[in-house]
C-alpha cells in the first residue's frame, strides 16, 4: 500500500463517520450544551473510527510492513549464505576503516569469529605489520586508500595477521562502495596465496639450480675444448717436426689436414690452407685419379 492509497482510505473513513455522526445528532435533535455535542461527536468518532482504522488501514499496513521485513530478512540470509559459501575471503569497511561485514571464510583465515570483528578497525586488527615485521602505516594501506581516493586497488604482496600472531601472504582487491556518487566504504576480496608463494620459491630454487648446472657444464665443455685444442696443437707440432710427409682425408677423399712438409711440397705455406681441398685442386691434379685410387 502506497501513501496515496493510505491517505484516501483515511479520508473516506473520516467522511463516512462524520456523516453517520451528523445523521445521529439530527435524529436526537439539538443539544442543550454545544460542548456536550462536541464531546459526543468526538467519542462516537473515536469509537467508530478506531476499529475501522484497525481493520482497513493499520492491519494492512502492519501486514505489508511484516512482509517487507520478512523479505528483507530472506534477502539478508541469502546474501549471507552467498558470502559464506564463497571460496575467497570477503569483508567490508566504512570510511573510518571499521569492519561492517565479513564472511566466515575470511574470519576463519585470520582466526577470529565474524561477530568479533564487526565494528573494529581492520587495519589495526589484521593488517598492521609488513612481511618484514616493520609497522605498516595506515596511510600506506591500499585498502584504506580505496575509501579515500575512490579507486580500485589490487595487490599480490600483502600480509594479513592471524589472531595467534602468525602471518600469511594474500592477494587482495579493494573496491569502493558508493552511494549517490559518494564513496562510503570499500569491499575487499582476498585469498591465501601461501601455496602459490611456496611454488614460486621452489621454481626459483630449481631455476637457480639448473643455472648452476648449466654453468658447470659450460665450464667443463670450455675446459674440454681447450684441452682438445691443446692436444691438436701438440699433435700438429709433432707432425711438423718429423722428417716425413703426413696427411689425412675424409671419406670423400678431401684433405682434413697435413704436416708442414706436405703443405710445402703442395705449394702452401700453412697446412690449414689444404683443409677441404681434393687432389683435383692440387698441383698434381693430372695424377689425382691415381692418388685417390691408392688412398
Amino acid at each position: 500500500m502506497n501513501k496515496i492509497q493510505l491517505l484516501l482510505r483515511i479520508a473516506i473513513i473520516i467522511f463516512l463517520v462524520e456523516g453517520m455522526i451528523m445523521l445521529g445528532l439530527s435524529v436526537l435533535g439539538p443539544m442543550s450544551s454545544p460542548g456536550l455535542e462536541a464531546l459526543i461527536d468526538a467519542v462516537v468518532l473515536i469509537m467508530i473510527v478506531t476499529p475501522i482504522m484497525n481493520y482497513w488501514v493499520i492491519n494492512p499496513y502492519i501486514k505489508a510492513r511484516n512482509h517487507v521485513e520478512r523479505e528483507l530478512a530472506r534477502i539478508g540470509r541469502k546474501n549471507e549464505q552467498l558470502l559464506n559459501t564463497a571460496g575467497e575471503g570477503i569483508f567490508g569497511v566504512d570510511i573510518e576503516g571499521r569492519t561492517t561485514f565479513i564472511n566466515s571464510t575470511a574470519a576463519k583465515m585470520i582466526g577470529h569469529k565474524p561477530e568479533d570483528l564487526i565494528g573494529r578497525a581492520q587495519h589495526d586488527t589484521f593488517h598492521h605489520t609488513r612481511q618484514d615485521s616493520s609497522p605498516y602505516p595506515v596511510e600506506e594501506c591500499p585498502i584504506c586508500a580505496t575509501y579515500r581516493d575512490g579507486k580500485v586497488h589490487s595487490m599480490d604482496d600483502e600480509v594479513f595477521w592471524r589472531k595467534d600472531g602468525t602471518g600469511f601472504p594474500v592477494e587482495l582487491m579493494s573496491t569502493p562502495i558508493r552511494e549517490d556518487s559518494k564513496t562510503v566504504g570499500a569491499v575487499v576480496t582476498f585469498k591465501d596465496i601461501t601455496k602459490r608463494k611456496q611454488m614460486e620459491e621452489e621454481l626459483i630454487h630449481h631455476r637457480n639450480h639448473l643455472e648452476e648446472l648449466v654453468n658447470e657444464q659450460t665450464e667443463d665443455l670450455t675446459a674440454l675444448k681447450q684441452n682438445a685444442e691443446d692436444s691438436r696443437q701438440i699433435l700438429q707440432l709433432i707432425l711438423d717436426t718429423i722428417p716425413v710427409r703426413v696427411f689425412w682425408k675424409d671419406i670423400d677423399l678431401n684433405y682434413l689436414g697435413c704436416n708442414k712438409l706436405f703443405a710445402q711440397d703442395a705449394g702452401y705455406k700453412d697446412s690449414d690452407e689444404l683443409i677441404g681441398l681434393s687432389d683435383f685442386e692440387m698441383g698434381w691434379r693430372d695424377q689425382a685419379a691415381f692418388y685417390r685410387a691408392d688412398d
